[in-house]
């Protein structure tokens, strides 16, 4: 079961379970743990310590709680030049 966060070392803003990987750079109906996000995009990491952003929708931002039900969008970080 795939896993992002924002923080793997402390308490995360921001917590993504989904039964699959991210498919073209949509992570399919995951579970979302939110922790006052306080800005979008947010930077995720997986285990295996790929990083990407996530723009989540507005009304996640400032939240805390679990959302679930809807497609995340993931975009590549480019490296520092």
């Amino acid at each position: 079961m795939p896993v992002w966060r924002d923080v793997w070392d402390g308490m995360p803003t921001l917590l993504i379970v989904a039964e699959e990987d991210a498919q073209d750079g949509v992570i399919r109906d995951p579970v979302l743990f939110l922790f006052d996000v306080p800005a979008s995009p947010v930077t995720v990491t997986t285990d295996q310590g790929q990083q990407m952003h996530l723009h989540l929708p507005a009304h996640c931002l400032g939240q805390t709680g679990i959302v679930a039900s809807l497609d995340l969008i993931l975009t590549p970080v480019e490296p520092p030049k």
